[in-house]
């Protein structure tokens, strides 16, 4: 999937660019340092400027390796894999200088070891009308596989999910420091998709960031239940884009 990134024209123009968001949107992977291998996926992060700086949810960014631990995201180096072929990248590159919102959950950090990256833009308003959205969602299939040398390789098959936004509310979740703008979505947040953007499909620009899920409960359930089981929905949740804004602009990064 190409991603058109529409920038600010000057009047009388107009100016795109194809963003791959393969290059945009990275995993988040907590990584043995001593055996050189993963222990698990932390979550999801992305570029926002031409600068290699990530952005993502706190609590992906933010925990605190062990001694033989570091956060890190893939190391990207040209040419990118035709569709399909397994491209090993034999380096990770760590994760450092994250700042932390003082409120809401959202951070970003320096990875200088990644060179060849795009950048999602920000939106700054939002539309009239019902917002479709759409997201990349790097942790639903991940599989191994052997490679010639009889290696196991991490291979990862990007699932892209569309949807609608349900409700624009503003609430203190369950951790939040504070009251926060949140779009809630039709899209389920999967386990390690903390950080991902959601991507307005009209404009192509990021207007929120994924960081978990709500239960709506389904009443009354469907009727294949046992007598008394109750049924939920999962709802994304996502901070709106107007948090990014005012963060990155507190520490000198707004675009």
């Amino acid at each position: 999937m190409g991603v058109r990134a529409v920038t600010d024209p000057a009047p009388g123009e107009l100016e795109a660019k194809i963003v791959n968001p393969e290059n945009a949107i990275l995993p988040v992977f907590l990584v043995d340092t001593v055996k050189s291998t993963i222990k698990r996926t932390l979550g999801t992060a992305f570029f926002f400027s031409a600068k290699p700086i990530v952005l993502s949810c706190a609590h992906v960014l933010g925990i605190l390796p062990a001694a033989d631990e570091m956060i890190a995201v893939p190391s990207r180096e040209p040419p990118d894999p035709e569709p399909g072929v397994v491209k090993r990248y034999q380096s990770m590159a760590p994760i450092v200088n994250v700042r932390r919102h003082p409120l809401h959950d959202i951070a970003v950090a320096d990875v200088p070891g990644v060179s060849h990256f795009e950048h999602l833009p920000l939106q700054r308003e939002d539309p009239a009308g019902v917002l479709n959205v759409m997201t990349y969602d790097l942790v639903s299939r991940v599989t191994f596989e052997r490679l010639e040398t009889g290696e196991m390789i991490r291979t990862i098959t990007p699932y892209i999910w569309k949807g609608y936004v349900h409700a624009v509310l503003v609430e203190r979740e369950p951790g939040m420091a504070a009251p926060a703008k949140i779009l809630e979505i039709s899209i389920p947040v999967v386990e390690g998709m903390s950080g991902a953007p959601l991507v307005n499909e009209r404009r192509l620009a990021v207007a929120g960031v994924l960081f978990g899920n709500i239960a709506r409960e389904l009443a009354p359930a469907p009727r294949s239940v046992t007598e008394g089981a109750r049924w939920y929905l999962p709802v994304g949740q996502a901070l709106h884009w107007s948090h990014v804004q005012e963060f990155l602009g507190s520490i000198g990064e707004m675009r």
